[in-house]
């Protein structure tokens, strides 16, 4: 007995110094009905006790029991006394008892999966041993009565039930069914029957040091009053723990302060969805942009192909077109005939194309340019000729006449000069993108933006050319830049020749149509 109360003693300050996050002891206090199941029927009586329990986890665990009180039982006994072993003969028996036992316990709401019924109620399964010290004593029909002091074992198995008050009391009610290796429990040890007994209590179960926010391990998972449970984040023994491994009780407070977090995360998602959406949009419109521009840019190839077909065309008609006779020079022995008006220009002259410069460079002479830069175009074998007859009737006559010659080909750089004036009407006034005035136009180089027409006109009018963009109508998207802008068809094509030596190889003549 003494070792009993001093291993409670110890059971006891272990369970008062080991307290975590959650609380774990408790203790029962109890009291209930005895009824043996033994030879007399058994009558009211009572008994009470104490119990200590550790919870090792939500779902299992130890208590130590101590119970103290009393069997009592009674029956009609026999008129005539016959013999003392027969159980008739007894009339009733008082059997005062220490019961110390332990036990584990099961908590059954997880597997029955009670909590959404029961929210505040766990079921336990108990089985244990445990032995007991009785002192009985037993009374007979006669003045015979007989007392026995015995201790036995027994072995119980049970239910425990527990409901939630507050953080520090639950109610608790038992029920210990236990089978003994006796006959005396009743005082009769004749009848040779195993006596038994149930335990049925009701009681206070109180649990060390929990309060609203420590509650004990068994109720981490019910919603309480400042306490809310949630059961994703148990990671050890079904309770929650934070990232040092300790255990978690959620307070109404954080509950409120994580549910405000989450709002806040939510907010900031939408905000970086709705910009995404916004993103997403922006990428779209650019693409459709982009699909517009790739129409467009295969639309001005069509048409680029197109005008290249229409100048292909153009210049296949050009160069079927007779070429006009040339003039022939008189003999040496013939006079020169002087005519009354301007005097014509030879025919080696003729054939070199002419580019009007601009008018700052008017104090230089555009034929003497004209002359010693630009080569004439391969022509037919029989043109060559004439001309090199012509060139040489030319040169004869500069020899014979001398500063009559020079004055001839000072008057027909004049007249040359005077044409290209009159061919192109000062293309440098013109500043912006207009239509081209006259019909024959020198083109020597073709664009879709104004940008870059522009600055290539620039280019060609500080190298001292006239130069314009013309453009055949406000739809249109091709600019061509143009050298000369004339009605007559041979100033053009001369034009173009000299063009295509110092400008621009593939120089051309657009005609427009007003």
């Amino acid at each position: 007995m003494k070792y009993l109360i001093s291993s409670l003693y110890s059971f006891l300050f272990f369970a008062l110094s080991t307290f975590g996050q959650n609380t774990r002891f408790s203790a029962d206090f109890t009291g209930g009905i005895p009824i043996t199941f033994a030879s007399i029927p058994s009558d009211f009586s009572t008994f009470g006790g104490l119990g200590v329990r550790y919870s090792i986890s939500k779902d299992l665990s130890l208590q130590c029991l101590l119970y103290g009180g009393s069997f009592n039982g009674s029956q009609v006994p026999r008129e005539n006394f016959q013999s003392p072993d027969d159980v008739m003969n007894y009339k009733s028996y008082s059997n005062s008892f220490l019961y110390y036992s332990i036990n584990g316990q099961l908590n059954l709401e997880r597997f029955l999966g009670l909590r959404p019924f029961f929210k505040r109620t766990n079921p336990y399964l108990v089985a244990g041993v445990g032995r007991v010290q009785s002192d009985v004593m037993a009374y007979m029909n006669i003045d015979n009565n007989r007392n026995y002091t015995f201790s036995f074992f027994s072995s119980y198995a049970g239910l425990s039930v527990r409901h939630y008050i507050n953080p520090q009391l639950d109610l608790v009610l038992t029920a210990y069914y236990n089978f003994t290796q006796t006959w005396f429990l009743d005082g009769i040890p004749t009848d040779k029957i195993n006596d038994a007994f149930l335990l049925s209590a009701v009681g206070i179960n109180y649990k060390f040091s929990a309060k609203s926010q420590k509650q004990h391990i068994e109720w981490n998972n019910v919603i309480l009053k400042n306490r809310i449970y949630i059961p994703d984040i148990e990671k050890r023994n079904g309770q929650p723990v934070d990232e040092d491994g300790n255990y978690v009780i959620y307070s109404k407070d954080s509950i409120s302060r994580l549910i405000a977090v989450n709002q806040a995360i939510q907010q900031q998602n939408q905000a970086q969805r709705s910009e995404i959406e916004f993103l997403r949009k922006q990428i779209d419109s650019i693409n459709r942009d982009m699909g517009a521009v790739k129409d467009q840019m295969k639309s001005v190839t069509s048409d680029v192909e197109l005008l290249k077909q229409q100048n292909q065309m153009i210049l296949d008609r050009l160069n079927k077109m007779p070429i006009p006779a040339e003039q022939q020079t008189q003999p040496k022995d013939k006079p020169v005939k002087k005519d009354s008006g301007t005097q014509k220009p030879d025919a080696a002259q003729v054939d070199k194309p002419v580019i009007i410069a601009p008018e700052s460079s008017s104090d230089k002479s555009i034929s003497s340019n004209t002359n010693s830069n630009i080569q004439n175009i391969p022509a037919k074998p029989s043109d060559n000729k004439s001309n090199q007859k012509a060139t040489s009737s030319v040169e004869k006559q500069n020899d014979n006449i001398g500063t009559k010659n020079q004055s001839k080909e000072q008057e027909s750089n004049a007249t040359r000069k005077d044409v290209a004036s009159s061919a192109s009407s000062n293309l440098n006034s013109i500043n912006e993108i207009t239509e081209p005035i006259e019909i024959f136009n020198v083109v020597v180089g073709a664009y879709t933006s104004s940008k870059f027409a522009l600055i290539y006109r620039n280019q060609l009018r500080s190298k001292g050319y006239d130069a314009a963009v013309f453009r055949s109508n406000i739809n249109s998207r091709i600019l061509r830049v143009c050298v000369i802008s004339t009605s007559n068809k041979q100033d053009a094509l001369r034009v173009m020749r000299k063009a295509r030596v110092e400008i621009d190889p593939k120089a051309w003549i657009h005609v427009y149509k007003k």
